[in-house]
Parts: structure tokens; C-alpha cells; sequence
């Protein structure tokens, strides 16, 4: 890992469909959008145990809309301009920003730690916790910019499913990052851990959500990380818990 907060490059990050208005930028997502369905109907169907997926258009705009809509005290969101429920559209405000990069810089695997504890606190999870869904604005303001697996509940599993995914969408991108010189190497997978959960647990995360990043109900998950991180990723949870 690499980069301290004040070195990190803005860039800006893909919003779905974006179309220029009066001179302003907008964002316009579909719902009903084909692969879009795919994606979450598949998903669905191999993580149905671990995670409540929103599968239909409807219902995963629905979510979003709700999330979106809610107050929030440390996250923001992007503003709804329109609401087309028969097309399953809606119309929202571009944001500039740079999507997180927690797999090259410590402070966003901080930041990342920190993001999902605000959001616990609040009483959501998010299903989907990769971390280009969320953007650090030139001023340090954090925003959500996909919440369509958004949910309010206070389950524990359900919170370990976020930080769970989080990492293991971080780690992969990590190894593609690095690939192939470094794939036996864990040392930045277990940095990069340590600072998302210490930042999450010290943000006011539960170590219960913690514990239950490894409840038995997310094992096709884990199937998708090396057997040396898993290894490292045990051992580093197991030591926070003990605290």
C-alpha cells in the first residue's frame, strides 16, 4: 500500500448514464437496464443465505430511493432531481469526486473503515460495499453513490456481510493490482485489514459485526480469497474480538 491523505489524485468516477442539462451534469440510471437485473438475479441466487438481495427493479430502486432520501449525519448523497416509477429511472445530481482506492492509499482503507461504521450507527447496511460506491468530493465530503442493496436493520450478520465484502472486493482488486509478482506476498493484505477494521471499531462499529464477518451463512464468500488471506484475514479478526 501506498499514498498519505494529502498525495491522493482526484478523478472522476463513473455515475451511470450522465446528461449535460442547462450546462449541468446529471446523473440518470435505469433499474430495468438488462444486465443490470442479471447481475443482481444471479447474485441473488448465489449469495441467498448470506444477504437479502434486492432482485427486481422495483425493488432494488425502491432502496435506493429510500437511502438516498433518508438524513444522514457524516455521509451525503446526491440530490433526486426526477422519479420515472413507471420506467424505473431516476434522474439525480452528478457529483465530482474520486471513487475510494483502499487497495493503493492507507487513508481511504481507513476512510472505508470509518464510512461503514457511520452507516451502521445510523441503523443501514448496504449489501453492496465495494468501494468505487463510494466518493471522496475535492472538499473531504463522503457521498454514497449506489445504496440499490441498501437495507435498515440491526443484524449483526448483516453488518459482517458489509465489512466482509468490502474486503474481499478490496483484496481482489489489490492482487489485480499486483498480479503476478506478488500473490503469495499477504503483508499489504493485512495492513490493509487492520486499518478497516481498527478505523471501523474506533469509528463506533460493533465488534459483533466483526465476529460475524465470519458467520457461516457468508462461506461462498470466502471462496473468492486466497487461502493465505483468509488465514491472515482470521487471525486479525479473531484478535479484535478478544479486546
Amino acid at each position: 500500500m501506498r499514498g498519505l491523505p494529502g498525495d491522493r489524485e482526484f478523478m472522476e468516477a463513473p455515475q451511470a448514464e450522465i446528461i449535460v442539462r442547462n450546462g449541468k451534469r446529471y446523473v440518470v440510471k435505469s433499474f430495468q437496464v438488462a444486465r443490470g437485473v442479471l447481475k443482481w438475479v444471479s447474485l441473488g441466487l448465489v449469495y441467498k443465505a448470506s444477504y437479502p438481495f434486492a432482485l427486481t427493479p422495483d425493488a432494488r430502486m425502491k432502496r435506493e430511493l429510500d437511502f438516498m432520501g433518508d438524513e444522514h449525519d457524516r455521509v451525503r448523497t446526491p440530490r433526486i432531481v426526477d422519479v420515472d416509477y413507471s420506467r424505473k429511472i431516476v434522474v439525480r445530481e452528478y457529483i465530482e469526486g474520486s471513487p475510494l482506492r483502499p487497495w493503493a492509499y492507507e487513508a481511504d482503507a481507513a476512510r472505508l473503515g470509518e464510512i461503514l461504521a457511520w452507516i451502521h450507527a445510523e441503523g443501514w447496511v448496504m449489501g453492496d460495499t465495494k468501494p468505487t460506491n463510494f466518493l471522496e468530493a475535492p472538499g473531504g465530503q463522503i457521498y454514497v453513490v449506489d445504496a440499490e442493496q441498501s437495507l435498515r436493520t440491526e443484524d449483526p450478520r448483516l453488518r459482517g456481510w458489509d465489512l466482509l465484502v468490502a474486503i474481499t472486493f478490496t483484496s481482489l482488486a489489490q492482487l489485480l493490482d499486483h498480479f503476478p509478482e506478488r500473490i503469495g506476498d499477504a503483508s499489504d493484505f493485512r495492513l490493509f485489514v487492520a486499518l478497516v477494521l481498527d478505523s471501523y471499531i474506533d469509528a463506533g462499529g460493533s465488534i459483533g459485526a466483526v465476529e460475524n464477518m465470519f458467520n457461516y451463512r457468508h462461506m461462498s464468500l470466502y471462496l473468492l480469497l486466497p487461502a493465505h488471506y483468509l488465514s491472515a484475514l482470521r487471525k486479525l479478526v479473531k484478535s479484535r474480538v478478544k479486546k
